[in-house]
């Protein structure tokens, strides 16, 4: 809450209260609308309005943390094509594209426009860029825009550990679903840091520590295009050096709640070994 953008009366004494009963308010609100899955149907209404007029005053607080760590599933900002002209992807980031929405498109598959296969249909090639993503409240954006929105972590399909890298550039795509719907999400294309060898893996000293979820990583990067629905967080990240590593490396810090909170219960219920 910019305390300093809010008008006021100079009554001081009488304005700490004030703030603090709207923002006591606007928390129990903020819960129950989030929390609760029998609302009237005004207030189901009324969600997407709280929850956008709320966001910007909890983030970085308890609440916030509560809350992220009790929901069931993320969702990104709904995908909506803008004023923004649509642009071809160039051929690499194209088929990087493609590979990822094949990974999960069955019974579809998908082929390029260039080279067309019987029993495929051809991914349309255009895109719309964005500077920013929104998901659960949380902005990500392109390293070039703003880096220390730009790490992540994120899944990976057939991965039993989480990936990371650095976000380069963010689009909307558009392509047909099996019910002959046309589906609309954002993508991230994403400079992955490389995994460590298995030689330079057994000198990684955060492995034994799972609760911290945190891993050292190869400082190359390989590009790769993912979901927006794919990341998992924002993450911390610094530079690691050690004469017992066959290449430069990088310490990745997971952000998120959700993850610290999932391999507590992991711990607790003995499946850590």
């Amino acid at each position: 809450m910019a305390l300093v953008r809010k008008n006021t009366n100079n009554k001081i004494g009488e304005l700490e209260l004030t703030f603090t009963r709207a923002f006591c308010r606007g928390g129990n609100l903020k819960a129950m609308i989030e929390r609760q899955a029998d609302l009237p149907q005004v207030l189901e209404e009324l969600k997407p309005i709280m929850k956008q007029f709320y966001d910007a005053d909890f983030r970085g607080t308890l609440l916030n943390d509560l809350l992220a760590l009790g929901a069931q599933e993320s969702h990104s900002t709904e995908p909506t094509t803008d004023n923004k002209p649509l642009q071809v992807l160039p051929d690499d980031w194209y088929h990087r594209l493609l590979a990822r929405i094949n990974q999960d498109s069955a019974p579809l598959r998908f082929c390029s426009h260039k080279s067309p296969v019987p029993s495929t249909i051809p991914l349309n090639p255009f895109v719309q860029d964005r500077d920013a993503i929104r998901k659960d409240g949380v902005i990500f954006k392109a390293s070039s825009r703003a880096k220390g929105d730009s790490f992540i972590i994120f899944r990976a399909i057939g991965c039993d550990h989480f990936k990371a890298g650095h976000i380069s550039r963010a689009f909307l795509h558009a392509c047909p679903t099996a019910e002959g719907d046309l589906l609309q999400e954002f993508f991230l294309g994403v400079e992955e840091f490389r995994e460590l060898s298995p030689q330079d893996s057994a000198f990684d000293p955060y492995r034994r520590y799972p609760l911290i979820e945190a891993r050292l990583f190869n400082d190359q990067t390989s590009p790769t295009v993912i979901k927006a629905s794919d990341i998992i967080s924002h993450c911390a990240t610094c530079p690691y050096r050690s004469e017992e590593l066959s290449a430069n490396c990088r310490v990745i810090l997971s952000l998120n709640r959700k993850v610290l909170d999932s391999s507590w219960e992991r711990q607790k219920h003995g499946n850590i070994a």
